[in-house]
């Protein structure tokens, strides 16, 4: 994923919990990505690309859903620019 989203130039903007700083330390020396970071305690992932919204979630059987819905991945994208504006980067 990554070597094509490099290559494309496409940015990823990643929030994630303080807990697991380490892994926004490693996704931040990529090229084209922004980490900041949120002191809260997730057991999953949300990301939104174009119409689509994947939510992943981890634990002893991870699994994902993958939702292709214009209205759903917009609401998405505004709940995590508001989150975007609160996370602090480290």
């Amino acid at each position: 994923f990554h070597p094509q989203r490099i290559k494309k130039k496409v940015n990823l903007k990643l929030i994630v919990p303080i807990k697991v700083k380490k892994f926004g330390e490693q996704k931040a020396k990529l090229k084209h990505v922004e980490v900041k970071y949120f002191d809260i305690d997730l057991d999953s992932e949300i990301g939104v690309s174009g119409n689509y919204t994947y939510i992943l979630s981890y634990g002893d059987k991870p699994y994902a859903l993958l939702i292709k819905d214009k209205n759903f991945a917009k609401s998405q994208i505004n709940i995590f620019k508001m989150l975007w504006g609160k996370a602090n980067v480290y």
